[in-house]
């Protein structure tokens, strides 16, 4: 079975009426529920930052420090600094990430394509409530598996 549609020709009503619809419709159903989970899982770190600094999530960095020091209010200020580094890398990434998409549609079918990255989401999703259950984990870890995310989520076509 070919993955490109080799005849699309909607403006024949006959040819709508015999494969266009059905065609239309399953892909139009296949897609709308992939699109919502990605652009949950995208949204979510914006909505996670606003809380990580109530919850007492620190990145690791100030374990040994002593409370009140300077050291220590100069740590909660990057720390601060990097709470919206997490949101900002979603758009960085989509941005640069969309040229492969491009090419990742063509080659392997949208349907085919849809179902695997959207499987693929729930990797970062799960391996995210996980890091987020333990306070201490360095900020490096929680990029990477950000990025991990962004690239899963672009190559869902967004068209």
């Amino acid at each position: 079975m070919s993955v490109n549609i080799k005849d699309w020709n909607v403006e024949d009503e006959s040819f709508w009426d015999s494969k266009g619809k059905k065609i239309a419709t399953r892909n139009l159903w296949s897609s709308i529920p992939a699109l919502l989970l990605a652009f949950s899982v995208w949204i979510m770190w914006g909505v996670l930052v606003k809380y990580m600094k109530e919850f007492g999530f620190t990145f690791g960095m100030i374990e040994g420090l002593v409370k009140g020091s300077e050291e220590y209010i100069a740590t909660l200020k990057d720390i601060n600094s990097l709470y919206y580094t997490l949101p900002a890398i979603a758009g960085l990434a989509g941005a640069t990430l969309r040229l492969p998409n491009s090419f990742l549609i063509s080659l392997g079918g949208g349907r085919n394509v849809i179902f695997v990255t959207t499987a693929l989401l729930l990797i970062p999703a799960m391996e995210r409530e996980w890091r987020l259950v333990t306070l201490i984990h360095p900020i490096c870890f929680l990029l990477l598996w950000h990025c991990f995310q962004v690239l899963v989520e672009v190559i869902l076509p967004h068209q």
